[in-house]
């Protein structure tokens, strides 16, 4: 195919994918992208450096439930989270999103998590 040719396939694609059509097609296409093991291990690798396999592994020792809680992941509507430190990058389990945001918010200060125990343990 020659270059003029070329750029006339290029505005006709663009387009295309200007129209409901043409954009229902696209999403459907990156849905289908989205729902495959390939996917998610490239997604595993470039966020946190593990991948599929290690991912599964760490589910299977969990018995694929959070960490910290213990909630099973048929009783969440969404995939347990890879938690990892922030400051060293290291993954440390799957969590649950709740579990995963309560650590987030106290920024995994062990103070500040015992001070919330204590806390709970005085008012309850």
């Amino acid at each position: 195919m020659n270059e003029k040719a070329k750029e006339s396939h290029r505005k006709a694609s663009r387009k295309y994918n200007e129209t409901k059509e043409g954009k229902e097609t696209r999403k459907k296409a990156y849905q289908k992208y989205r729902s495959t093991n390939k996917h998610l291990n490239k997604t595993l690798q470039r966020m946190y450096g593990i991948t599929l396999s290690q991912w599964q592994e760490m589910f299977e020792k969990q018995k694929g439930c959070c960490a910290i809680c213990g909630t099973h992941q048929v009783e969440l509507k969404i995939t347990l989270n890879v938690d990892h430190c922030h400051e060293t990058d290291k993954v440390r389990g799957l969590l649950c999103s709740g579990c995963n945001k309560a650590l987030g918010l106290i920024k995994t200060n062990v103070r500040t998590a015992k001070g919330m125990v204590k806390y709970i343990d005085n008012c309850c």
